[in-house]
């Protein structure tokens, strides 16, 4: 008697609050994703400086044209170092989203196909010993 209503209490935990959660489990995996490679921001910031790293000249220096040069040189390098790393960085989170797509339902699926399992691997073992 107490193990049919183990066995009822786990079937009704498994295809109800666990279903539930494993859903839950896979928007949380998405909203991490989303939220930790800091998409929205990594396009707001898309052709920003690298940390923020900048050359100014030096107050009182006057019209100098070699430093004025030297100045928008390494500022523009800065600033395509950082995009080429925010654009890397969108397109792993987006292969990351992606993944999360396609995974997610595969295991969903998974869940509800795991307590067959047990009983079909029983029948097989049974038909290979006969």
């Amino acid at each position: 008697m107490i193990t049919i209503r183990l066995i009822i209490s786990y079937i009704t935990w498994h295809f109800g609050k666990g279903f539930q959660e494993l859903f839950g489990l896979s928007k949380n995996l998405s909203w991490f994703g989303y939220h930790f490679f800091s998409i929205p921001l990594l396009f707001h910031t898309l052709i920003r400086p690298l940390f923020r790293i900048h050359e100014s000249a030096p107050a009182g220096s006057g019209l100098n044209v070699q430093l004025f040069f030297e100045n928008i040189t390494i500022n523009l390098i800065a600033r395509i170092i950082g995009f080429f790393l925010r654009v890397c960085l969108i397109l792993l989170g987006g292969v990351y989203q992606i993944c999360i797509l396609f995974l997610a339902p595969i295991l969903l699926l998974g869940w509800l196909i795991m307590p067959i399992i047990p009983f079909v691997l029983i029948i097989i073992g049974i038909q290979m010993v006969f």
